[in-house]
């Protein structure tokens, strides 16, 4: 994993996921916007990609969602080392322990 992610980087993992993951994100969007299945709790491990998504879908601008994603670095702050250590048993840098609001 780490030969192929670790060239591409986080944004390179972000756009792999879209491309394989279509299907998956599809359905789980069908889930969430059916009413019968409301209201409806997302546990997400950092709890800043899942939530960039759904901001996107609701239409929140681009400056907002960035600005959003990139305030996770604080909120993670308590468990950033863990986090490095996750990352780095998976063989990949500490780039993707850490939120750029450039990704």
């Amino acid at each position: 994993m780490a030969q192929y992610m670790a060239p591409r980087g986080l944004t390179g993992m972000y756009i792999d996921l879209f491309d394989v993951s279509d299907e998956e994100i599809c359905k789980i969007l069908e889930i969430m916007t059916d009413e019968a299945n409301l209201p409806i709790l997302i546990h997400c491990k950092h709890g800043k990609d899942r939530t960039a998504i759904i901001l996107s879908i609701c239409g929140v601008d681009d400056e907002t969602i960035v600005q959003d994603y990139a305030s996770s670095q604080e909120g993670l702050a308590s468990i950033h080392s863990s986090i490095v250590d996750d990352v780095r048993k998976l063989g990949l840098t500490e780039e993707f322990a850490t939120v750029s609001p450039d990704v």
